[in-house]
């Protein structure tokens, strides 16, 4: 079998769609790939492979073997044009030295857009501030959270988050606080 696959052979091995490789490629579920120059590339005249470690086990072996363990091998390759060679850019980022050229570190590629960052950011801000009104006032935690809540949603505390994220429950600040909670 050939080391490097092209997105057709890579995707008639798998049986799943050109597309289907390229939207894994998109959300880091192939990590082992690289762009070559081509006459018949794409965008830029580059053509993306796949290297065949990414390929599943029941693409290599029998239906009965287990999915093929996650690389940590070659993440990305980006051509040198000082002499038009493809290198590798490893995990760690270890190269020879005189190979330095041209190589830039695959970075995961994320889809979130400034507003949903800016939203993420002000929920994170939101429960802070929860949490610290929390602590900061004795009383019964019901009536505390009650009053926050009455204070936020009337615009009295932290305007600049309400102009935001808008009226908030209680109720969703816990489900926020679990999620965040959950994703550490």
């Amino acid at each position: 079998m050939k080391e490097w696959l092209k997105v057709k052979e890579f995707a008639e091995l798998e049986d799943i769609s050109e597309r289907a490789v390229r939207l894994r490629k998109e959300r880091g579920q192939i990590k082992a790939f690289r762009y070559i120059e081509s006459a018949q590339g794409g965008r830029g005249g580059k053509e993306l492979e796949i290297h065949s470690s990414e390929l599943s086990r029941k693409s290599v072996d029998s239906p009965e073997s287990e999915p093929a363990p996650s690389n940590t091998g070659a993440l990305a390759v980006i051509p040198n044009t000082e002499t038009s060679s493809n290198l590798p850019v490893t995990s760690a980022g270890s190269l020879p030295p005189e190979q330095g050229h041209g190589i830039v570190p695959a970075l995961p590629q994320t889809s979130i857009s400034d507003e949903d960052r800016k939203t993420a950011l002000a929920r994170l801000d939101l429960i802070r501030a929860w949490e610290g009104y929390r602590s900061s006032h004795p009383g019964l935690t019901a009536d505390i959270d009650r009053e926050f809540q009455q204070g936020y949603n009337s615009g009295v505390i932290y305007q600049s988050l309400h102009t935001i994220l808008g009226n908030v429950s209680v109720k969703t600040l816990y489900r926020w606080k679990s999620q965040l909670d959950g994703s550490t």
